[in-house]
């Protein structure tokens, strides 16, 4: 898995894990990985466990085994991070230049 930038008018529809598109066809829409990383050549997922104000991310089709075990995007995407980590991965969410969304207000009754 690795930090990507979403271009403007992103259709946030494509944000889906059913929503596996080659990696040449997502940076033929604008998605670059973070500080010079490649976009895989596999199909990737883009994911926005945060929304669409918090930092995107394409996930590898192993992110996909990961759900078979438990099919929590929180669960696999907590899994992955920390694979990305042991193997010298960028620190998610500490060299990112997008904050996890803050004071968003919970939904009423």
């Amino acid at each position: 898995m690795i930090e990507v930038t979403l271009p403007e008018g992103f259709d946030y529809a494509m944000a889906d894990d059913r929503a596996r598109k080659p990696a040449a066809e997502r940076q033929a829409l604008g998605v670059r990985a973070k500080r010079g990383a490649l976009l895989p050549s596999e199909a990737v997922t883009i994911l926005l466990p945060a929304g669409a104000r918090g930092p995107a991310f394409a996930a590898y089709p192993n992110f996909l085994v990961i759900k078979r075990y438990n099919n929590a995007t929180s669960y696999a995407l907590a899994v992955t991070m920390l694979a990305a980590q042991i193997g010298g991965a960028i620190r998610f969410g500490l060299d990112s230049d997008m904050d996890w969304p803050r004071g968003d207000r919970s939904l009423s009754q």
